[in-house]
């Protein structure tokens, strides 16, 4: 999870191509925010700088070999 703009930020790991941010202090307005143009084949990380928001594709237990790891970076809007 990453704290941008007073809201708690996550996704799913594996096919949802959405950010999560959670209000913790009024839960009617958390949202779903959709990655257009991005795929999720197994996201475990989220991280952030100044300007952008960054998802790493890199979940690899299933067998141990995927070689299409990746990171997503996102403009802050």
């Amino acid at each position: 999870m990453i704290l941008w703009n007073d809201r708690l930020w996550t996704h799913n790991d594996n096919t949802d191509t959405h950010l999560y941010a959670l209000n913790t202090n009024n839960p009617d307005s958390n949202e779903a925010v959709a990655l257009d143009g991005t795929r999720n084949v197994d996201w475990e990380e989220i991280s952030q700088d100044e300007d952008y928001i960054y998802i790493g594709d890199f979940g690899n237990n299933a067998n141990g070999n995927r070689r299409d790891l990746q990171i997503f970076k996102d403009k802050k809007k």
